[in-house]
């Protein structure tokens, strides 16, 4: 018979006999009825962040950024890119690659000592065919502000299977 798997001495697992891939592989899918197959698994990091502080329309989804405020990809301060980088146009993110992408979307926002009771919703939003977007996942903060500024951080995450890089994208939207 045909040698299908080999365990090394040391541990180290092979596919195929003594198949045993190179540092920073893993084991890859080739689809139903098909051997896995070691292989890079292209990881992919694009940090971005909006560049100044900006006022969000009261009772209005807003998809970010907002008017003379753009978005920046981070490539100083310790942090960067890992791969290909994501492309944005009117804040719309486009993928550079299929594959399942985890996003976050983080931040902070606050309320002047004018304000009474406030809420705000955070939303990632999705899309599969380019142009209707769902939200795929929505934080709501409420804060009340008496007298000083009053500082709320949101976290939203998602993880997205990307299979058409021209028709799956993300956006972000606060309401």
């Amino acid at each position: 018979e045909t040698e299908r798997i080999r365990i090394a001495a040391d541990g180290a697992l092979g596919i195929g006999g003594a198949n045993y891939g190179t540092s920073g592989q893993a084991l890859l899918s080739q689809g139903s009825g098909a051997a896995p197959v070691w292989g890079d698994i292209g990881l992919s990091v694009s940090q971005w962040r909006l560049n100044t502080n900006r006022d969000i329309p009261a009772n209005t989804e807003t998809v970010l950024p907002v008017s003379g405020d753009a978005w920046y990809e981070m490539d100083n301060y310790g942090y960067g890119r890992l791969g290909s980088a994501m492309t944005q146009s009117g804040g719309v993110f486009t993928f550079p690659s299929t594959g399942i992408w985890r996003i976050e979307f983080t931040g902070y926002w606050g309320v002047g000592s004018s304000g009474s009771a406030n809420s705000l919703h955070s939303r990632i939003q999705t899309t599969t065919n380019g142009s209707s977007y769902s939200t795929a996942h929505e934080q709501q903060n409420s804060i009340k502000s008496d007298s000083t500024y009053t500082y709320q951080g949101f976290y939203n995450t998602y993880i997205f299977d990307v299979t058409d890089t021209s028709t799956h994208k993300v956006r972000f939207t606060m309401y």
